[in-house]
This record gives C-alpha cells, structure tokens and sequence, in this order.
C-alpha cells in the first residue's frame, strides 16, 4: 500500500498497521492550552461502531481520574457514520474538557479528539468543528 504524509509518500510492506497519531497544537512550542489529535487504530473483530465506541470510552474511563462522559450520539462526517462524544476529566489541578468523533471503518478506526485545559472555548470548539467537517475521507 502506498502510505501518504503532508511531506512525503512511501510504500508500506504487508503485515505493518497504521497506529500512527498526528498532534496539532495551539502553541509552536512547550504547552499548548487547546490541541486536536488524531489516532489510528485497530478495531476488535466483529466490533460495529457502537461498540467500538464504547470500548473506547470505558477505557477512558478506567484510566482518567475523574472521568464523566457529558454526552455521547451519533453523526454523519463527509457522508459516514460517526460517533461524537464529550468528557472531562483531571490531571493534577487541571481539568481537561473534550470532545472526540470516532469514526469505525471495518478493521480500521480513526479518532479526532480536541482538548483543552479547563473549558473549550467557543473559539476553540469552532476550529474542531471546522477541522471535523473539513474531513474526506479516501482523498
């Protein structure tokens, strides 16, 4: 399979699986207040979005201190079903907000997740959303 970055394309040999993670920060460098991430994954066989979903987020769950899920539905992304959900949690003194769609597209997922330390902004919501409706997928 030919495997695209923004830099550059390269072949990537049969048995290899995609977990990578792109990092997309608000700051050039040291800490960022607001950050979109995205992940890779594999996705349980036999897992159909939901469940995968919800794996994932009893996963959350298990590891973040503090962890309450503020909402969780179903959505459409350039024409596909997704799911969208919001949390906080704590780190430390801080309390994180954030919002993460799931994509599930048979054995593969992807995961936009933005984050901010305390509340996301209106401002900061916006650029999710305008980064999430941007996407295509296939292209």
């Amino acid at each position: 399979m030919r495997y695209r970055l923004q830099e550059s394309s390269f072949e990537l040999p049969d048995g290899l699986h995609d977990q990578s993670v792109n990092i997309f920060t608000s700051s050039t460098s040291g800490p960022s207040g607001f950050s979109i991430v995205i992940t890779r994954g594999t996705v349980d066989l036999g897992s159909d979005l939901a469940e995968h979903v919800s794996q994932e987020l009893q996963a959350l769950q298990r590891t973040l201190v503090d962890f309450r899920l503020t909402y969780r539905r179903q959505h459409q992304v350039d024409g596909r079903m997704v799911e969208i959900a919001g949390a906080t949690f704590s780190t430390g003194d801080v309390v994180v907000e954030q919002h993460q769609v799931f994509l599930v597209d048979g054995p593969r997922s992807l995961t936009i997740t933005a984050s901010a330390a305390g509340a996301v902004s209106p401002e900061q919501f916006a650029t999710f959303r305008d980064v999430v409706q941007s996407f295509r997928f296939g292209s």
